[in-house]
């Protein structure tokens, strides 16, 4: 677990927890899972976003590269058992795990928790308009997976690391494409990845995080 903080000097005393983790599966026997979707893109996203946005937030913006997020989510786990303090006082946690998708790809999806405790119903629906004038295509929610005949029903919120937050009572808000036919699989590598989406998708998260920056506030 790494942390690393972006304000110059702290403007609000909340902060704003952008997460992301690094681990995959790693090697078994003499297969190597690179997880270029999974979840090196979401963390160099989260890379990018700390140049863009150090010393322009409102917030003191948090950057939470988790591990063991493949492992039960332990990594986000020891952050909330850790640092009570911050936790404390984190009004959002936004999370990025896999925004590339692969070749066929074309839309961005996202779910949120408690979004109307920090945004005015006004400003809740400007936020929403996001979905209509991004880079790329933004919709709410993730389809529902088939298999054997089966809907297999996902639990979305506890999905990725923004669970940890959700378990807390923190409001989140998780970026991703869902799953593919390269998630898990020696075939997540960055010859498979949609690099057009996953720069379009970046430039996406951003807006709407420079929204919910200048906008969200205790009610």
């Amino acid at each position: 677990m790494l942390l690393r903080t972006l304000a110059d000097e702290i403007l609000s005393p909340r902060y704003i927890v952008l997460s992301a983790h690094y681990d995959h599966i790693g090697a078994s026997g003499d297969k190597v899972y690179n997880g270029a979707d999974d979840n090196a893109s979401g963390v160099a996203a989260l890379l990018e976003l700390a140049k863009v946005l150090k010393g322009k937030t409102k917030h003191d913006i948090i950057l939470l590269f988790s591990d063991g997020e493949e492992d039960n989510l332990r990594g986000a786990k020891a952050f909330v058992d850790e640092f009570p303090g911050i936790v404390r006082d984190t009004l959002l946690n936004v999370n990025l795990d896999m925004i590339a998708g692969v070749k066929n790809t074309s839309k961005l999806s996202y779910i949120s928790h408690n979004l109307d405790q920090l945004l005015s119903e006004q400003k809740e629906e400007e936020f929403l308009r996001f979905q209509y004038s991004s880079w790329v295509p933004v919709q709410k929610g993730f389809k529902r997976e088939r298999a054997a005949g089966m809907w297999n029903k996902r639990r979305w919120k506890l999905a990725s690391d923004h669970g940890v937050f959700y378990r807390a009572g923190i409001p989140f808000i998780y970026f991703g494409v869902g799953t593919h036919q390269h998630y898990h699989q020696t075939s997540d590598n960055y010859d498979n990845i949609n690099k057009e989406l996953f720069w379009r998708a970046s430039n996406s998260i951003y807006l709407h995080l420079r929204y919910l920056d200048q906008h969200i506030g205790v009610k």
